[in-house]
């Protein structure tokens, strides 16, 4: 679908283990052409990481997961509109590039782009834009407050060894902008 809303030069590249690429030029309002490329990343971190590494050798500048996640705030609800500023890193894949402790944080620039355009987008509906930091499990998208794999395994957030993470998360969410 996001492919859709490509002006010009669609192209489409396929591969064998089901990872096809879209690539196109989007022109935007303001006259800038923009190459633009779509591909799924499949599901959870380790995938993520094999795709978001091939496209950065391609050439890639800016990745933008678009998805499903689960939630922290009480306050949105199921089709909410979330452009998140950060996530713990609670999977093994990312442990190679940081300490586990340390967030993963999205451009500000990005981050501040994407809340604008979506805020231009949904003037006119009833929907809701949140800024703030997710989690992101090996699982795939999970709900973390609620998961039943939580519940019977005793894992998700609020477990003790989670401790720091959220700590880390409330000091983001105290000083990053909300939109």
């Amino acid at each position: 679908q996001i492919s859709d809303n490509y002006s010009r030069d669609v192209a489409v590249i396929l591969s064998p283990r089901g990872h096809d690429g879209y690539i196109g030029k989007y022109d935007a309002p303001d006259g800038t052409v923009v190459d633009i490329g779509v591909i799924s990343t499949g599901m959870g971190a380790p995938s993520v990481d094999i795709i978001a590494t091939e496209m950065i050798k391609l050439g890639a500048k800016v990745l933008v997961r678009v998805g499903t996640a689960g939630a922290r705030q009480k306050t949105l609800g199921i089709g909410d509109i979330v452009i998140a500023t950060g996530a713990v890193r609670d999977e093994g894949a990312t442990r190679h590039y940081m300490p586990p402790e340390f967030p993963a944080l999205g451009s500000a620039v990005v981050v501040t782009a994407m809340c604008s355009a979506a805020q231009l987008q949904l003037e006119d509906e009833d929907e809701n834009i949140q800024g703030g930091a997710q989690w992101i499990y090996d699982a795939g998208p999970v709900h973390t407050k609620d998961s039943p794999m939580a519940r019977e395994f005793n894992f998700g957030p609020y477990v003790p060894e989670h401790k720091r993470y959220i700590e880390v998360l409330e000091n983001l969410d105290a000083w990053l902008p909300t939109w």
